[in-house]
């Protein structure tokens, strides 16, 4: 026996009895054991098909657990991440890669029969794998970062390698439910929910909650010229899902083609259940989410949102799946830099004018309808889905009021964000809702249309609790 080969005997000895141990109460450290771990994997190709094979499951079940630890604490954070969370993020990443990539290698040994496997061996490979991505995506997200390359053509792989695929293409084969099946379309429904567009709270949230409920996706085999409903990919592809109103396929036989009218109607139940229920709940239940389980018949909605956060959710998601938004706006390049005042506080300040810092930031794209923005400085850990600024290109001009719609980084510096246009101009004033006491900030905008005068009122979520209302403004 070689040096090398005792040292990775030692290595792998290693890491399979810190697997077998309990979980570090330090996640870091725990984050780098795990990487060191998949490492050793990667790294011994001398493993023999049933240590690996056990080796591979360890380490899921401890990559979920440390996955598990780590997304809480990014879920009230702001990009860009602070230095020490992009790090922790990217080699948590990384490890997840490594272990698709791990699984996706034996699971082809176990097709072509090079190592001995049970009956259902590539179906729990699979489920193993489609688990894992599932991870990826999520944490991928929350940390605005890019998904690792390939990752849908893995998603795909993984899900026909456990035959579902071919039973979807067999007309004689009544369709069955399967763990797969579910974490798959989970998948599925989250690429659709323009996920870029929730917060990080919204969006551990809509994966806990499609765990139970993405079965209600039905799928269907059909040619480029048969897409009609919803959305459409191509499973052989490295692609996402792409709604139908967006673009029809050119070519292509086999396509997989969904909608999601079971689960809009599984949505519209609940959310005429939340409206029936806060009505019955006083209003500091309504705000603060301190409520036992939302139960609703048989289901039980996850924990992580306050009543009125689930309620606004589930609207915006049955209107983003029965109807996905077409583009009717032609985007322009541009590059140009505009100063830019970011949270809806310290717009309403600047409004009463109180001193308040205004960077610059750079527009590289536009549109009648919205901005995308290269932001390279002045970014403090202020961006998130939902959050409103204002900005304008000369000190002359008007303040324009957006909100950020998708915020992503590759960087720590450098933060790209979509903005939807609000409107033009505002007035900074108090508003305090019937049955709560305290005046909260809000932006009165403009009227939209001069001859009725009509006004719209912005201010934070979860403020609007009563069509009764006090406004002060001076």
């Amino acid at each position: 026996m070689t040096k090398s080969s005792t040292r990775s005997g030692k290595l792998l000895h290693g890491a399979l009895v810190w697997l077998k141990e309990d979980p570090n109460d330090d996640l870091e450290a725990e984050i780098a054991a795990l990487g060191r771990c998949v490492e050793t994997v990667v790294s011994n190709e001398e493993l023999g098909p049933g240590p690996r094979q056990e080796l591979l499951v360890l380490l899921c079940h401890r990559a979920h657990d440390v996955c598990e630890r780590f997304r809480p604490g990014l879920l009230t954070s702001l990009l860009p991440l602070t230095y020490e969370q992009r790090i922790h993020a990217g080699a948590l990443v990384q490890a997840l890669n490594d272990i698709t990539r791990q699984l996706t290698s034996f699971r082809e040994e176990v097709r072509r029969k090079k190592v001995w496997s049970r009956h259902n061996e590539p179906v729990d490979l699979s489920w193993l794998s489609l688990g894992i991505l599932g991870e990826t995506y999520l944490l991928c997200k929350l940390h605005g970062a890019g998904l690792p390359a390939g990752f849908w053509l893995d998603v795909h792989g993984a899900w026909i390698a456990s035959g579902q695929y071919d039973q979807l293409k067999d007309d004689s084969i009544e369709p069955q439910p399967s763990r797969n099946n579910l974490l798959y379309k989970r998948l599925l429904a989250m690429a659709v929910s323009r996920i870029e567009s929730l917060t990080a709270r919204e969006q551990q949230w809509l994966f806990d909650y499609l765990e139970s409920t993405a079965g209600d996706l039905v799928l269907s085999v059909a040619d480029h010229d048969e897409v009609t409903e919803g959305y459409w990919f191509d499973p052989l592809q490295d692609m996402a899902p792409v709604a139908v109103v967006r673009g029809l396929p050119r070519k292509g036989k086999n396509l997989i083609q969904f909608g999601s009218i079971e689960l809009d109607n599984r949505i519209g139940v609940q959310i005429l259940w939340l409206e029936k229920g806060l009505l019955d709940l006083d209003v500091s239940a309504r705000r603060t989410g301190e409520t036992e389980n939302l139960d609703i018949g048989t289901s039980v909605l996850p924990l992580g949102l306050t009543p009125v956060e689930i309620l606004s959710l589930l609207r915006r998601l049955r209107e983003q799946w029965a109807s996905p938004p077409e583009r009717g706006e032609e985007r322009r390049r541009e590059r140009y830099t505009v100063q830019v005042c970011s949270g809806l506080k310290n717009v309403w300040a600047m409004g009463r004018s109180a001193p308040v810092a205004v960077d610059e930031w750079t527009v590289y794209n536009e549109s009648p309808g919205g901005y995308a923005i290269l932001c390279v400085s002045g970014v403090h850990r202020s961006l998130a889905a939902g959050v409103v600024l204002a900005m304008r290109r000369e000190a002359t001009q008007e303040w324009t009021i957006c909100v950020v719609r998708w915020a992503r980084t590759d960087s720590p510096r450098q933060v790209e964000v979509g903005l939807q246009v609000l409107g033009q101009g505002y007035t900074p004033t108090l508003i305090c809702f019937a049955g709560n006491d305290a005046l909260t900030p809000a932006l009165m905008m403009k009227p939209e249309d001069s001859i009725r005068g009509v006004r719209s009122m912005l201010t934070e979520a979860g403020t609007y609790i009563s069509n009764h209302f006090v406004m002060v403004h001076e």
